[in-house]
């Protein structure tokens, strides 16, 4: 019996420590799902019926508690066991963003890039968000793609920050076109 619970529960857990997701990503994944029903519930009302009476003597359903809330319920609903956890932590965070700055900044940017230093912005890799190979705005050349865009963590044999060139193109920033040797013959 024993057994088959240990069994059971590593049966469960691999998928979970096969695909061990980064901060980064766990980051994304919640800015995603609180964004979603963010715009969800964009030009909604607190749907009592009578929405100027509402709004005289409750406020703008737009920076409402009752909006935020909701958001945070079904964004926690979509999250797994780490996003939720960052959910938790960040929720005082989130409420701040959702009151004082959602017309002004970008809350990936905002949370996961500026304050909790997880992520970079699209195209920088690295512990200090170093410019990809040939620039942020032409990375690679265009003919490939960066190794690490976006993540702070390096990880060990990934080769952060280099090309990954895209089919018929190598070196260092993508610029050479591959030979086929049958056509150099």
């Amino acid at each position: 019996m024993t057994l088959i619970i240990l069994l059971t529960t590593l049966l469960t857990l691999t998928p979970t420590i096969l695909t061990e997701k980064s901060k980064c990503k766990v980051c994304r994944e919640l800015t995603n799902h609180f964004k979603e029903h963010f715009e969800k519930t964009k030009g909604q009302n607190f749907g009592g019926g009578n929405t100027a009476w509402e709004e005289k003597s409750l406020g703008t359903y737009e920076t409402s508690e009752t909006r935020l809330v909701e958001i945070l319920e079904k964004a926690a609903k979509k999250c797994d066991y780490k996003c939720g956890s960052l959910l938790e932590d960040q929720e005082e965070y989130l409420e701040e963003w959702f009151f004082k700055r959602q017309h002004n900044t970008d809350l990936f940017e905002e949370l996961c890039v500026d304050h909790l230093k997880r992520c970079c912005l699209k195209n920088r890799w690295g512990p200090d968000c170093a410019e990809c190979p040939g620039g942020t705005e032409t990375p690679c050349s265009g003919q490939g793609t960066c190794r690490g865009e976006g993540e702070r963590e390096k990880k060990e044999g990934k080769q952060a920050g280099t090309c990954q060139c895209n089919n018929g193109y190598n070196g260092t920033l993508c610029m050479a076109v591959k030979t086929n040797s049958s056509e150099s013959k």
